[in-house]
C-alpha cells in the first residue's frame, strides 16, 4: 500500500467552510495562484509548502523492523485562509470576530474528515503576507494541521 497523502488533501480541499453567509473557496496543493487578487477573497489555500513560517511535509516517519507492522508518517499540512486585505486605516478590530468565527467552523469542518488521523491542529489568526516577500498583506488564519498516516 502507498501513502494517502494525495487523497487527504483533496478530501481536505473538497470541505467547505461559510463564515457569516460567506462560502471560502479553496485553492489545492496543485492549484495555487502565484497571487490572489481582492475580488476572490475569502480564500483558503491548501500547500504542502512552508513559507509562513512554519514546517510543513512530511515531519517525522517511524519505520518498523519486519514486514507486517504499518509504518508511520506524521504529516503536517498548512491551511491558509486570507480573508481580506490589509488597508490604511482598518484595523484588526473590523475583522477579529470574523477571523474567530472562522476558527469555530474550521473545527466543525474537521469532524467530518474520515480519511485519516488528526493529531494536532493549530489555528493562528495572523497578518499573512503571499506570495510571500510581496506587498501583499491580508488578514486571516493560518492552519497547520499534523496527521498520522499508516501504510503498510
Amino acid at each position: 500500500m502507498s501513502s494517502g497523502i494525495l487523497t487527504i488533501y483533496n478530501t481536505i480541499a473538497a470541505t467547505t467552510i461559510t463564515v457569516n453567509t460567506i462560502t471560502v473557496s479553496v485553492y489545492d496543493a496543485d492549484e495555487l495562484p502565484n497571487s490572489v487578487p481582492a475580488a476572490s477573497l475569502p480564500v483558503r489555500l491548501l500547500t504542502p509548502l512552508s513559507p509562513f513560517g512554519v514546517e510543513v511535509g512530511a515531519r517525522s516517519s517511524t519505520i518498523p523492523k519486519g514486514g507486517s507492522t504499518p509504518y508511520v508518517v506524521d504529516w503536517t499540512i498548512a491551511d491558509i485562509l486570507l480573508w481580506n486585505p490589509v488597508a490604511t486605516d482598518v484595523g484588526i478590530k473590523a475583522h477579529a470576530k470574523e477571523l474567530l468565527a472562522y476558527c469555530v467552523q474550521y473545527l466543525e469542518m474537521l469532524k467530518t474528515l474520515n480519511v485519516t488521523r488528526v493529531t494536532s491542529i493549530s489555528l493562528v489568526p495572523d497578518v499573512i503576507n503571499y506570495p510571500t516577500q510581496s506587498a501583499n498583506w491580508y488578514y486571516g488564519v493560518r492552519a497547520i494541521l499534523e496527521i498520522e498516516e499508516k501504510f503498510i
